[in-house]
């Protein structure tokens, strides 16, 4: 598209309602994280670039056309880019204000809305009846400046690059046999041990007693190198990152595009012929997650627009289905619901001998909800967290007894950390891991949840 001179003034009409300006502070409070983000290129940057002045000419020639409604159009346009771009920084904190000082819990739908009409009467009254844009555009310019030169900005520690962490890989034997592996991950699931020492009742082993029952091999305590659940799980699908102790600190769009898009242990395992079927929450190897519950980019179009409200919201409803737009954790608890009642019957019409599937159940991570069968608790306490992890037993007791009856998979059942926000001195760097259908000895060479990924590998010629 070529810029003409009347479009270059139009463009930098300070006078005038700007998309431009209203995005400007937004690119300068990033502008760091966008620089040095793994999907950054000058390609890409001329790319987003182009396509927001292209909105900036569409929106100032519409202006023009609109006569009387020009007021009222540059309204809802600058309104609306608030709240695209800003949304997030302005329902998040009014939330948690509402939360601490009047103790009522109000979802955030209804706070994004309240604050859109509020910005709407505002820039309607404020601004536009009095035609003070210019007042505006000048107060964005400034905080635009502000944002490139933030703390945030200019004390970002750029830690070792990625590729320059080994992974800590071993070879495993005994492991070979000619049934499909089957993971499981339980998020935040708490070591019965832990859970022991806090409540002193045996009642906390009566899931992993069972197990041993059926023939499992149990670890009523593991141990793990991570307490972030995208670092402890990229780690395991790469031969256990976490030996280097900086890893941890590693950023979460480094490891998404470097660790898991580029799983060392899938590309093994494709090597070896074996399929792998992805109903985990993290893009891996070339495979889409079940659901994508976390915030995080695949591209740097995503990773521009990030800390949109846009993006967030898209991620919250599994891009944007209207089964889940107006739900409070929709996507999580149709997630859960899929794995426990619902995958089973995938898992055993699975034909595929040599075959990897990677299952992660949300629970009994928070949200401590299940529908009507187990209600949401607000309070997060170790007492709701307690029935919550109870209940992920009782379901995970009836989805494994489903599958262990056609005896045709090696299973292994773990958590991926412990309960981490709870008012006891619980050590979350231990949580629970059991095997079915793997040799012992093998076992005795995994020692974290970070070397499963050593024993999937080596259950494969």
């Amino acid at each position: 598209m070529s810029i003409n001179k009347k479009n270059t003034k139009a463009l930098l009409n300070i006078n005038k309602a700007s998309f431009l300006l209203v995005v400007l502070p937004y690119i300068g409070f990033n502008w760091r994280e966008l620089y040095v983000s793994p999907f950054y290129s000058i390609q890409q940057v001329g790319l987003v670039l182009l396509v927001l002045i292209a909105i900036e000419l569409l929106f100032t020639q519409l202006i023009k056309k609109t006569g009387k409604y020009d007021q009222v159009l540059s309204v809802l346009f600058i309104c609306f880019s608030i709240l695209f771009f800003y949304g997030n920084d302005l329902v998040v904190p009014v939330n948690e204000f509402i939360i601490k000082s009047f103790h009522l819990f109000i979802k955030e739908k209804i706070v994004f809305i309240i604050i859109a009409i509020l910005l709407l009467i505002f820039i309607y009254y404020f601004v536009a009846l009095k035609k003070l844009w210019k007042v505006l555009n000048i107060f964005l310019c400034i905080y635009c400046v502000v944002n490139i030169f933030s703390i945030r900005n200019l004390n970002r520690v750029i830690e070792a690059p990625i590729e320059s962490i080994q992974n800590g890989y071993k070879k495993i034997n005994n492991v070979a046999n000619d049934k499909p592996i089957l993971l499981i991950v339980m998020d935040e699931y708490s070591s019965p041990d832990e859970l022991y020492k806090i409540l002193k009742d045996s009642a906390v082993y009566n899931f992993s007693n069972n197990l041993k029952k059926n023939g499992w091999e149990v670890r009523n305590s593991s141990y793990t190198y991570e307490s972030s659940t995208i670092h402890g799980i990229s780690s395991l699908f790469n031969f256990n990152l976490s030996k280097d102790s900086s890893y941890w600190k590693q950023n979460i769009e480094s490891i998404i595009s470097k660790k898991m898009m580029k799983s060392a242990l899938i590309d093994s395992l494709s090597g070896k012929g074996v399929a792998f079927n992805n109903y985990g929450i993290f893009h891996i190897g070339s495979t889409e997650p079940l659901t994508q519950l976390y915030l995080y980019p695949t591209s740097f179009t995503e990773h521009f627009l990030i800390r949109t409200a846009f993006f967030r919201g898209k991620n919250r409803t599994t891009n944007f289905n209207l089964k889940f737009l107006f739900s409070s954790y929709g996507a999580t608890l149709n997630h859960n619901s899929y794995i426990l009642n619902i995958l089973q019957n995938k898992i055993k019409q699975n034909k595929i001998v040599k075959s990897f599937t990677y299952v992660h159940l949300f629970m009994p991570h928070k949200p401590l909800f299940f529908g009507a069968s187990f209600p949401l608790k607000n309070d997060i306490n170790f007492d709701n967290y307690f029935l919550f992890w109870k209940f992920t037993n009782n379901k995970m007791e009836a989805f494994l007894d489903s599958i262990t009856k056609q005896d045709k998979y090696r299973i292994i059942l773990t958590g991926d950390h412990g309960f981490r926000i709870n008012e006891h001195k619980e050590n979350f760097h231990y949580t629970f891991t059991a095997f079915k259908g793997f040799d012992s000895l093998a076992l005795k060479q995994v020692e974290s949840i970070q070397d499963i990924g050593l024993l999937i590998n080596a259950g494969f010629k």
